[in-house]
């Protein structure tokens, strides 16, 4: 990651949209869910990278003001947007290819933007920060796994391609010993083919990085934040998944006697369908 000299918002937090059908839980025990984005905290970062410079080298007005334009066109459809000595960087949302090219169109080569977890339009380009650095196989299942039972109020999950989405996860300790989680106040969901383990989609944004650690007594559970996305880390699918039938998996550390430090607890498979809706408006995905 570059060095950063100062980070402002630009946005608050982007509107949640992982929203539960009213009136489920008196007429159905499946709940739908039709999600488009988190509610992440969007950043914009001023980078100043300086060479045998003894002061602070200050941005340009006019980059500055480029990057506040920038913030403005694709408000409720970024992740970053980062200002250094090599232009403008704006890491979009994998379902937002016609804001791309629309910043592309009024930017030309001032603007490098990531979709997702690649660049664009190049897609052979790796992005410097995002999920294609955790995408692989998921952990194979261990020991420790039959110690906890996962749930999530959410039984059917529902994302247009490209699209992100945010749900409660909880973890049930049903052994008859502590059982000892090491974690961070979110955590990812990983998404692979039905019955599949390689990883197909991770979320590309920044993510909450306090440290989360605890014991669970037998009977007891905790419960985290669930981030999911559909932005693919395989370039043969694109930028975003295509629609289809998928799977979801949450994966928290395990820390225990039983198991090395570097353990994990794998969720049973989610079911998630996702679908070929339309992005909603940028103007709808904002606070």
């Amino acid at each position: 990651m570059r060095k950063s000299t100062g980070v402002f918002l630009l946005g608050i937090m982007v509107a949640l949209v992982a929203v539960a059908i009213p009136g489920a839980a008196q007429t159905s025990t499946t709940t739908a869910v039709t999600s488009t984005t988190v509610p992440s905290t969007a950043v914009i970062s001023t980078t100043v990278t300086s060479t045998n410079v003894p002061s602070t080298t200050v941005p340009s007005f006019d980059s500055l003001r480029m990057l506040e334009t920038v913030g403005k066109r694709a408000e409720g459809g970024f992740y970053t947007i980062i200002n250094d000595d090599k232009g403008v960087t704006a890491r979009l949302h994998a379902d937002r290819r016609a804001l791309a090219d629309q910043l592309i169109a009024e930017f030309g080569d001032r603007i490098t933007i990531i979709l997702g977890n690649f660049a664009y339009p190049d897609i052979a380009v790796a992005a410097e920060f995002g999920g294609t650095l955790r995408c692989g196989a998921i952990p194979a299942p261990g020991p420790q796994n039959g110690l906890v039972r996962w749930n999530t109020k959410v039984k059917r999950f529902r994302v247009h391609s490209g699209g992100d989405g945010q749900v409660n996860v909880t973890l049930t300790n049903t052994s008859k010993n502590i059982v000892r989680y090491v974690s961070t106040s979110a955590i990812t969901g990983v998404v692979t083919k039905p019955g599949g383990r390689n990883i197909l989609a991770v979320f590309p944004g920044p993510l909450p990085t306090a440290s989360r650690s605890g014991s669970l007594g037998t009977g007891e559970s905790a419960t985290f934040s669930g981030f999911v996305s559909t932005a693919s880390c395989d370039r043969s699918l694109g930028w975003a998944l295509p629609p289809g039938r998928y799977e979801i998996r949450f994966v928290v550390g395990a820390d225990r006697a039983a198991v090395t430090p570097t353990a994990q607890f794998v969720s049973t498979p989610f079911p998630l369908t996702v679908t070929n809706d339309p992005p909603p408006p940028l103007s709808k995905r904002t606070g």
